[in-house]
């Protein structure tokens, strides 16, 4: 199994997880922020490093594509899975 076949299993399942979370089929876990919090950074760092103007190398290769394209939905899936919870956290204080 390649490196980047590992990168889109874990991914598959991270973003199944959110959809999962977010439409409220599964609870959310108690380890949900601090696991968000560190694909934040995860992504952040390899962002960083993978495309800052001090490198000599530029070759953009198929593990650059897919790590760019998972950075992308895992930020935006991440973002919206905390914009509902709390719309829905607030909800349920405006009705008490």
């Amino acid at each position: 199994m390649h490196s980047h076949q590992i990168l889109d299993l874990f991914n598959w399942i991270w973003l199944i997880m959110l959809v999962l979370i977010i439409f409220g089929i599964i609870s959310k876990p108690h380890l949900y922020d601090e696991i968000s919090f560190g694909i934040k950074l995860i992504i952040s760092i390899i962002l960083i490093y993978k495309f800052n103007d001090f490198r000599k190398i530029h070759v953009f290769t198929e593990l650059d594509k897919r790590i760019c394209f998972m950075a992308g939905t895992n930020l935006f899936m991440l973002t919206c899975g905390d914009f509902i919870d709390n719309y829905i956290k607030n909800f349920k204080i405006e009705l008490n």
